[in-house]
This record gives C-alpha cells, sequence and structure tokens, in this order.
C-alpha cells in the first residue's frame, strides 16, 4: 500500500515506478474507481489505466480464456503393420491457479474502493500471480460501497509505505494551510489564509463577485480554474450567471439547445 496526502506526487511518482517495473520484466496496468481519475494516472504515469470495473470484467474474461482446456491431438496405428492409423483428439485441463503473469496492478485512489471491490481485485490478483500496489489517502472521502478495506489493510499491518512531502502547493502560505488541514488543525488553515479570504455576507452580492472574477479570466485560464460551492443549488446558479454572461458579451452563443441527461443518483446497490 501507499499512503498519501493529496498534493504529494502519488500519481506522478509511479511514472518512476513504471519504468523500474518494466525495467524488471513486469507488465504494468492501472485501475482506478472513476474515469477521471483513471484518465489521470495514464497520463501522469504512462500507465494503460481503465475503471476498476471494467478491469475486473478484463480480467474474469482473461482467466477464463487462460483457464479453458487445450486440445490436444494424438495420430498413430493401432496394428501392429502399420495400416491401421487412427487420430484421437482429447482436451487437457490447465491449472487454473497457475497462471502466474509477471504483472503489476496500480489501484489509485483506493480510499473510493468499496470491499466487495477489492475482495474482487485480490482474488483474480492471486489467481493470476500479480502483484498489487493499493494508493490513497485513508483520510479521503470514502467509497459509496460498503467497507473501508484501504484504512482497515493499514491497521491490520498490509506492506506500506508513507509519502507526505506536499508537493502541488507552489506558495508558502498555501503549502502551510494544506500541511495544516492534514493535521486537522483547520483554525490555523484559515489563519494562515487569513489574506487572502474575501468575506461578502450578502449573497447575491457574492455570488456577483465570483462571476465577475471568472470572466476577468482569460478562457485558457478558466480552463485551468475551479469555483467550488458548498451546494449543487449554487453550482447551477453560478454556471447558469456565467453562461448568461458570456452570451452576453458575445463569447458563446445565444442559441441554445436543452438536452435531458443523466445525473448519478449516488445508491448503493
Amino acid at each position: 500500500a501507499l499512503q498519501g496526502y493529496p498534493g504529494v506526487g502519488k500519481t506522478t511518482m509511479f511514472a518512476l515506478v513504471r519504468e523500474q517495473a518494466e525495467a524488471a520484466g513486469f507488465v504494468v496496468r492501472g485501475m482506478a474507481t472513476g474515469a477521471e481519475a483513471a484518465a489521470t494516472l495514464q497520463q501522469a504515469s504512462g500507465i494503460e489505466t481503465s475503471t476498476t470495473a471494467r478491469f475486473l470484467i478484463e480480467e474474469k474474461n482473461r482467466q477464463a480464456n487462460d483457464s479453458k482446456p487445450t486440445e490436444l491431438t494424438i495420430t498413430g496405428a493401432v496394428d501392429l503393420d502399420g495400416k491401421d492409423v487412427r487420430t484421437l483428439t482429447v482436451q487437457v485441463p490447465k491449472d487454473t491457479n497457475a497462471i502466474n503473469r509477471k504483472e503489476l496492478w496500480v489501484v489509485d485512489e483506493s480510499s473510493f474502493a468499496g470491499q466487495k471491490e477489492v475482495n474482487a481485485i485480490m482474488d483474480l490478483a492471486v489467481k493470476s500471480g500479480a502483484r498489487v500496489a493499493f494508493s490513497g489517502d485513508r483520510l479521503q472521502l470514502n467509497g459509496v460501497d460498503a467497507g473501508k478495506p484501504f484504512e482497515v489493510m493499514q491497521k491490520n499491518g498490509i506492506s506500506m509505505t508513507e509519502m507526505t512531502q506536499m508537493n502541488r502547493q507552489i506558495n508558502e502560505d498555501l503549502k502551510n494551510a494544506a500541511a495544516a488541514v492534514v493535521e486537522k488543525n483547520n483554525a490555523k488553515a484559515f489563519e494562515i489564509l487569513s489574506n487572502r479570504i474575501l468575506e461578502i455576507p450578502n449573497k447575491d452580492k457574492l455570488l456577483d463577485r465570483i462571476v465577475h472574477d471568472v470572466l476577468q479570466k482569460s478562457p485558457n485560464e478558466r480552463a485551468k480554474s475551479l469555483v467550488i460551492v458548498p451546494l449543487n443549488k449554487q453550482r447551477n446558479e453560478i454556471n447558469n450567471r456565467v453562461r448568461s454572461s458570456l452570451q452576453t458579451i458575445g463569447e458563446i452563443s445565444k442559441t441554445e439547445l436543452k438536452q435531458n441527461v443523466l445525473v448519478t443518483s449516488g445508491f448503493t446497490e
């Protein structure tokens, strides 16, 4: 297991892991609960990565094909003169517990994985002889499904290493604030960021300021920026205001197409 706080560079570090593992003859494969996390791991590390659900389906199918019986055809004479030649085809079963691929599986964002999912990964790894590296942060949000296997494994003696040095935050005060949050000292984090905090009690004026700040950025800057709000209602309101403003200044078309889309309900099975 690899335990690391947000921003320490776990995903980027796996680029080096891949290089070392491949040099040692391993095939490195990755998986993550969400499609976005899977894409991030693949882009940052070069490890071929899919969602865990897809990985499990493909690996089950692969192991089923590997364990199919092999047909063996035997041709020979059954008489002393060698005139009565016959061919016999028999099926030779494979040992399903002896696939023994030299593979390393990287499970990113492991804190989001439920117990059932981790059990399935381990079961397939045992059957294929693969090594598995679970990477994540036990302090992050847990997955929707039951169980906290990543945290439980750490508490019960899994071979583990930790990454603690923050690398994502470049500014010193942001780095110190992030470290304070990790230490669960939120008061200290707010104190460090006091000169960055702008408090606007009036909700409409606050939303106006957010929209103004978004519009002041270039399209490229906007693509790299995030507005984080507590509620979906606020998210929709800010998105609508920004979209309307961009239409007013002519940056996007006023012609709209409405489309019904599926929204995840976040339910367990």
